[in-house]
């Protein structure tokens, strides 16, 4: 009589295709809450760029994935800036939850924006009249900057100098004695602008003010409005 084969038992499986799958069943499923604190982040990344349109492409922004495992289900998120909060360097960036819980944190980020400036190409002295050869262009990260750092040759040149400044500083808006477009007591248009509408007035300056001053003008009615003076003269208000 023929001798039959027996057959393979399950158990007798090479010992390579048992530990592949022993290592598969085991491999870490990618948590939903890890997933969704990166949709976040990058929410809040698109956010940020959208605060400097004028610089998108040279904008880096690294947002601090939030952790969200703690915090009731959320269907839809709002990014936001704090109150009189910055938008450049070193921030937290405000996360509204808008249902159906209610909840907000602070999420860190930094915000990096590479571009030129204008630094001083030697010493200069207070009340000296700057020309094009008294500063140069430097590049380097915006966000580092002092507030009103410059960062074109037009807005320098031919404006005169408040104070001593040494070489390789920043040059700052605020270190210039800018012309001035409006005089106190002369009268100036008032333009008030916002999405869709215009309309303007004319008031009285009550002060002097350079392009970019934020000044105050009364009106007729004897209301005292403030605005921001233009290159043109005119004091202009926006919503």
């Amino acid at each position: 009589m023929p001798r039959m084969k027996n057959s393979p038992h399950p158990s007798s499986a090479p010992l390579p295709i048992l530990f592949s799958t022993l290592l598969t069943l085991l491999a870490p499923i990618g948590s939903p809450a890890a997933s969704e604190s990166g949709d976040v982040a990058a929410l809040i990344e698109s956010f940020l760029l959208q605060q400097h349109p004028e610089h998108a492409e040279r904008t880096k922004v690294t947002v601090n994935p939030p952790n969200l495992e703690k915090l009731p289900p959320c269907n839809q998120y709002q990014p936001f800036l704090p109150r009189g909060g910055k938008s450049i360097g070193k921030i937290n960036v405000g996360l509204r939850c808008l249902g159906p819980a209610s909840w907000s944190l602070f999420v860190g980020a930094q915000v990096a924006i590479s571009g030129t400036y204008l630094s001083t190409a030697h010493p200069l002295a207070a009340g000296q009249v700057l020309t094009p050869q008294d500063f140069v262009l430097k590049q380097g990260d915006l966000a580092q900057l002092p507030a009103g750092t410059l960062v074109d040759p037009a807005q320098a040149t031919g404006n005169t100098l408040k104070n001593a400044l040494p070489a390789g500083a920043p040059l700052r808006r605020d270190q210039l004695q800018l012309p001035r477009v409006i005089q106190a007591g002369q009268n100036v248009r008032v333009v008030y602008r916002a999405p869709g509408f215009s309309a303007s007035a004319e008031g009285k300056a009550i002060g002097n003010a350079s392009a970019g001053q934020v000044t105050q003008v009364r009106m007729p009615s004897g209301q005292v409005i403030s605005g921001t003076a233009s290159p043109q003269g005119e004091v202009e208000i926006a919503r």
